[in-house]
């Protein structure tokens, strides 16, 4: 089990433990004023970071925690297809 800023998520219902995890990436997402789009639903979907390589560095602090964003260069519909990183999980 991960730990995220010194929270022990062991015996956590995974709902939860999602919701804990989304709740932190939002937070560092606005924290470092990225643009960041919500298009996830229970069964698909990606959170969206709207930017290029230049947020590759900003990004890369969140996967010290296990959470990769994986980039794209014509990004996708919910970036009007430019440049953008995704996370699904």
């Amino acid at each position: 089990m991960k730990y995220v800023d010194g929270f022990d998520y062991w015996g956590t219902d995974w709902s939860s433990y999602r919701k804990i995890i989304i709740d932190e990436i939002v937070a560092f997402l606005k924290k470092n004023n990225l643009k960041f789009i919500e298009k996830r639903n229970k069964q698909s979907g990606c959170l969206w970071v709207v930017g290029g390589k230049e947020l590759e560095k900003t990004l890369e602090l969140l996967e010290t925690k296990g959470i990769k964003f994986s980039f794209t260069v014509g990004g996708g519909k919910a970036t009007d297809y430019n440049p953008g990183w995704f996370y699904k999980k």
